[in-house]
């Protein structure tokens, strides 16, 4: 059976995307390790609620503790 999930108007997704995301992950823990919080968090209001999910979870498992998540990560 075959099921059609409205996307709200938002159309296909770059084929890219993920790479994109990922690319995203790495500058936001580069800038972080700097010290450079306010850039992290400039990166991470760009994206969606669940690209901003899959970035936590990424930097959770890469050692970073739950107060660096929070202060870049939440909006």
């Amino acid at each position: 059976m075959l099921t059609v999930i409205e996307g709200n108007g938002v159309g296909a997704r770059p084929v890219n995307r993920h790479k994109k995301i990922l690319e995203t992950a790495h500058r936001i823990e580069h800038h972080v390790l700097a010290g450079h919080f306010s850039v992290g968090q400039s990166l991470a209001k760009a994206l969606t609620p669940i690209e901003r999910a899959f970035v936590t979870e990424r930097m959770f498992r890469n050692g970073f503790g739950e107060d660096v998540l929070v202060r870049v990560l939440a909006l």
